[in-house]
Formats: C-alpha cells, structure tokens, sequence
C-alpha cells in the first residue's frame, strides 16, 4: 500500500487535511501514514493524538515527499520542490485560477 503524507499548512491556515479518525481508517485500509510534526496543532489535533492513531510523526521534508500527499492549501514553490517525482498531490488547488501551480507540478509528473 502507499505512504500517505499529511502536511503542516501555511501559518493563517487553521485546517488540516486529515484527522486523527481519518488516519485509523486509511491504517485500517492498509496505508503506511506520516504526519508533519505539528500538522494538527492549529485545528487543535496534537501531535499525540495522531500517534495514537498509529501514525508516523515526520519532520517537513519526509511528509512533503510521500507518496500521496494530503494537504489543505496549494503548494508554494518552495513545497512543490520537496514533492517527490511522481507522487499524487491532493489539496484545493484552484487551477483555472493558477495555470503557473498545474503546469509545475505537470513538470515533475506530479498527478493534482
């Protein structure tokens, strides 16, 4: 099964991507799952709540460069470079309004 990364948004983000119920279910489906230190902190999710959910807690670059990363907001180009080659981006991603963000991730491959 896949590696599942869930990211730290930007600071003004208050959203997290999944939560700790969601991260039993995708264990439960047979998923490796890591989590950014501090992912859940500001939608008032600790990082010991997705510990106990079995999930792996990271630093930065290893959650951005899972598999499959879940995240609220669109990357920067500074987190688009850690995605790895390849891998699957989900996140809201607005592209009729960001050509720029789809064709960088086209690129590497990257499916969003």
């Amino acid at each position: 099964m896949a590696v599942i990364g869930i990211v730290r948004e930007p600071a003004g983000e208050s959203r997290v991507a999944a939560t700790p119920a969601t991260i039993a279910s995708l264990r439960k489906l047979g998923h490796e799952v890591v989590v950014e230190r501090g992912a859940g902190s500001a939608a008032s999710y600790p990082d010991e709540a997705y510990a106990a959910a079995e999930a792996t807690l990271v630093e930065r670059e290893q959650a951005w460069g899972s598999e499959i990363v879940l995240a609220i907001t669109p990357p920067d180009p500074e987190r688009i470079a850690l995605l790895s080659d390849g891998a699957t981006f989900i996140a809201l991603l607005s592209p009729a309004l960001r050509p720029d963000l789809v064709e960088s991730l086209a690129q590497r491959g990257i499916t969003a």
